[in-house]
């Protein structure tokens, strides 16, 4: 870099020299100076014009211009800003041959989308979930090739924290997840993932649930209606009486819990509808404290019931009625012997309400907290959901 600044300056003053032997000669200064001047601009004129068909012509080393001075400067920060260029879009095509690489591999649908959401590149996997082929469709705007309207709805609102469930356009029955992240300015990356076999096997698991509760049905009937036929005859002992009725009264509850796993398979399947009844929660509490105290666990423990009568919420009553009853015969099940169980239904001091179950178990495991609350979702409406667990406090 100093040797052409140098030469640039030697340029300078060797004009400066002549500049002033001719005007000493010659005795025309101005003139002479506006002689020098112009001498020294068309060198450097055509010195950028040799540049400039350098540039033209690719700037590579092997035509590089016989130029000085500050047009020899100018040449080699061109070309050393060419080569930094070429090693880093050498990089950058290595990185995406990677890239493109793994995405060939992957079992999703890869699609690489610019910033107006057209197709720049879609791997193997892109022609077999989505129809998309990468040398076909090319430039083409996806919206136009996928064409579902909860698709186009998904891609014009940038909204993608969560993933969109849509059919495939090109097979039939084939169900994908689609997710759209942003990973360069205005460019998307789409994956679409086939959800096929995973949502076949959500509608065997139900389609067990429900298909084995039916079953169950007759039998529970059977044993209900044989013990309640016992129990209306009054020549029957009291003998028999207590454990017939403890009979009736677990056949109903295992009853109950079918009725909620036929309900909870139609939640799951879209064809739930969610009931809204009153329920007069203190009455229902005590029916399940009654019904433990007159059962095998009469002995176990104490119960304690705090529950206030004016409060009435909207729900499911036989439901909740199974919510309550698990959190009960859990809390005496998983704790001491003669220890005491406190149940508290009532106003929570913050507008809402709360029922409290507590015992001095060793509480729940954490890994299974969030399974509490999947059948008392169904228990009770959207406006008042809670959640339940044993020695646990939330708001209703």
């Amino acid at each position: 870099m100093l040797k052409p600044l140098r030469t640039e300056r030697i340029r300078i003053v060797v004009m400066l020299a002549i500049y002033l032997s001719l005007s000493l000669i010659l005795g025309y200064w101005l003139l002479t100076a506006a002689g020098v001047l112009f001498v020294y601009a068309f060198i450097l004129l055509y010195e950028s014009y040799l540049v400039s068909r350098w540039l033209r012509k690719g700037a590579s080393i092997s035509d590089y211009p016989n130029v000085r001075g500050l047009a020899e400067s100018l040449v080699i920060n061109i070309y050393q800003i060419r080569q930094r260029s070429k090693q880093r879009n050498k990089r950058l095509k290595s990185i995406l041959d990677r890239f493109y690489s793994m995405a060939v591999g992957l079992p999703d649908a890869v699609v690489v989308l610019e910033e107006d959401s057209n197709i720049e590149w879609a791997n193997e996997r892109a022609l077999e979930l989505l129809g998309i082929n990468h040398d076909k469709d090319k430039g083409q705007r996806i919206d136009n090739l996928i064409r579902t309207p909860e698709f186009r709805h998904y891609l014009q609102a940038e909204e993608f924290e969560q993933p969109l469930r849509i059919s495939s356009p090109v097979g039939e029955g084939l169900v994908l997840n689609i997710r759209v992240v942003r990973f360069r300015d205005g460019a998307q990356l789409l994956l679409a993932r086939d959800l096929t076999t995973i949502v076949k096997a959500e509608e065997m698991r139900r389609s067990f649930v429900s298909n084995v509760s039916h079953e169950m049905r007759t039998p529970l009937t059977v044993i209900n209606g044989y013990a309640e036929t016992l129990l209306s005859d009054d020549a029957l002992s009291q003998e028999y009486k207590e454990p017939l009725s403890a009979i009736a009264a677990q056949s109903q509850r295992l009853q109950n819990i079918i009725d909620g796993l036929l309900e909870l398979s139609r939640l799951q399947g879209g064809s739930f509808r969610l009931s809204n009844e009153p329920i007069p929660m203190a009455s229902l509490v005590r029916e399940i404290v009654s019904e433990v105290e007159n059962s095998k666990h009469k002995s176990s423990c104490a119960i304690n019931v705090d529950v206030s009568d004016n409060i009435i919420i909207q729900g499911s009553a036989i439901l909740m009625q199974s919510v309550i009853s698990n959190l009960v015969y859990n809390a005496i099940h998983h704790t001491f012997e003669g220890t005491v169980i406190d149940i508290y239904w009532g106003d929570s001091g913050n507008g809402t309400s709360e029922l409290v179950v507590t015992d001095n178990g060793q509480g729940i495991e954490p890994e299974h907290l969030s399974r509490i609350t999947d059948l008392l979702i169904l228990a009770v409406c959207a406006k008042k959901v809670m959640s339940l667990a044993q020695g646990w406090v939330w708001p209703l």
